[in-house]
């Protein structure tokens, strides 16, 4: 089933590092499928409708796989509010620059940029809470960059 033109639910269901974990779309609590649909519609699409098709490495995590990939505290990914995505046919750091630069008016609640590995963790605020459009780059010390205000 198709969320938006370029993204189906389905493709929010994958984890490169442990398929074996990953849940189907049956399994998940109803309102964490809700903020699937809220990510896709809200963050995802209009990444790919500004950047080209992106390719995603995890999304909705069940809590086992949470514990799988090592993440053991409250996530995003676990109520299907976050995606870690890169964008084969754009340069990352591209991408990147015009995250930084404020060209575009996503209202993504969080982004962390993975230069190492040309990736993006994107999320969604919780529903009924502001977006807060905070950019981080992924570094060892996990540096937030501020973003102009659109």
């Amino acid at each position: 089933m198709m969320a938006s033109p370029n993204f189906s639910i389905r493709e929010m269901f994958v984890s490169r590092s442990r398929p074996e974990l990953v849940s189907r779309v049956g399994e998940i609590p109803w309102e964490h499928l809700v903020n699937v649909v809220r990510l896709i519609l809200i963050v995802l699409q209009p990444l790919r409708d500004r950047f080209g098709p992106g390719v995603i490495s995890s999304g909705y995590r069940s809590e086992l796989l949470q514990r799988a990939v090592g993440d053991e505290g409250p996530s995003a990914h676990r109520e299907g509010r976050a995606a870690d995505i890169a964008f084969p046919g754009a340069s990352a750091a591209f991408v990147w620059q015009e995250l930084r630069a404020g060209y575009l008016t996503i209202d993504f609640d969080r982004i962390a940029y993975y230069p190492a590995e040309g990736r993006f963790h994107v999320e969604v605020a919780p529903p009924g809470q502001e977006a807060r459009r905070l950019l981080f780059l992924a570094t060892p010390t996990w540096t937030q960059v501020a973003i102009p205000v659109a």
